[in-house]
């Protein structure tokens, strides 16, 4: 069932993202936790709607785009593991240890995620 006040949290997060991304000052590595958060829900939201038919028809439009975005969502979280870098970082928590030869791989896939993001969002009723 599509949970519309989770999926309008969800587009008011991606609202603070963008406004970030467009040059706040906020850390890059919460900037990608904001949107993996609000690229989760709306992924939520979207499988819960689209179950039934990616079931029986799993090559439909809403499917490729939800399983693209999944793709995307496994990346970046790649992504940030290996930017933070620390093995504290991965298992418990600890602040991010910024590798600053991983910022434009890890800003490239945060780039994605927010395209597929957009595009669940769209598929989204």
């Amino acid at each position: 069932m599509f949970d519309k006040k989770l999926f309008l949290m969800s587009l008011l997060c991606a609202v603070a993202i963008m406004a970030v991304m467009a040059g706040c000052s906020q850390p890059l590595e919460q900037t990608a936790r904001d949107l993996l958060a609000a690229n989760k829900g709306a992924l939520t939201a979207a499988q819960d709607q689209y179950r039934a038919s990616c079931t029986t028809a799993p090559t439909g439009t809403p499917c490729a785009i939800i399983n693209k975005d999944i793709a995307a969502q496994n990346v970046a979280v790649d992504a940030l593991e290996a930017y933070c870098g620390s093995a504290a970082f991965n298992t418990s928590g600890a602040p991010c240890q910024p590798n600053a030869a991983l910022k434009d791989k890890l800003t490239a896939a945060l780039s994605t995620l927010n395209q597929d993001f957009t595009d669940v969002k769209g598929i989204v009723k």
